[in-house]
């Protein structure tokens, strides 16, 4: 396990208009304010939705899209600068019109209506120093995901790993 204390700088309101990327808008506020690193939540409407699972037995992600409208019932992620340049890695619950709940990483979203709060951190978060292996999801939400049992072919991710 890694641990650190980090300050809270400042809070930053975002709400999002009908059209806008729901996680491209996160990343865009967070830059737009010079914050380094911080965490967030929120909720809303969404369409067009495509979220991210990890299959745990069979150890490889899949994605699922969603065009209907959904509510996002629960947003949650952090944000950082990676390879200069702002990404936030960003998990959501969302419901359909029944009542039918799921959630996941997000790829990517179209925004109905959406509000998020973030904590921006006092200090920047240094995801290189890191000895737990980092999940860069930009790097698997783009890419055709094939992991093998071992490691994420992207990320490198040790997808046998039991220290964290």
């Amino acid at each position: 396990m890694e641990y650190s204390t980090v300050g809270v700088d400042e809070r930053l309101f975002v709400r999002l208009q009908d059209g806008e990327e729901l996680r491209a808008g996160i990343e865009q506020a967070a830059s737009d304010v010079g914050a380094e690193g911080g965490w967030f939540i929120g909720f809303g409407g969404l369409r067009n939705a495509t979220l991210w699972f990890f299959d745990q037995q069979e150890r490889h992600y899949d994605s699922i899209h969603f065009e209907e409208p959904l509510e996002l019932t629960f947003c949650v992620g952090n944000f950082a600068c990676v390879d200069g340049s702002m990404f936030a890695h960003t998990h959501v619950t969302v419901a359909d019109m029944e009542g039918n709940s799921i959630g996941g990483h997000l790829e990517s979203a179209e925004v109905f209506v959406g509000e998020v709060y973030a904590d921006l951190f006092d200090e920047p978060v240094d995801r290189e120093s890191s000895a737990t292996p980092v999940l860069d999801t930009r790097q698997w939400l783009s890419a055709d995901i094939e992991a093998s049992p071992e490691t994420h072919p992207e990320t490198g991710f040790n997808l046998n790993h039991t220290d964290v």
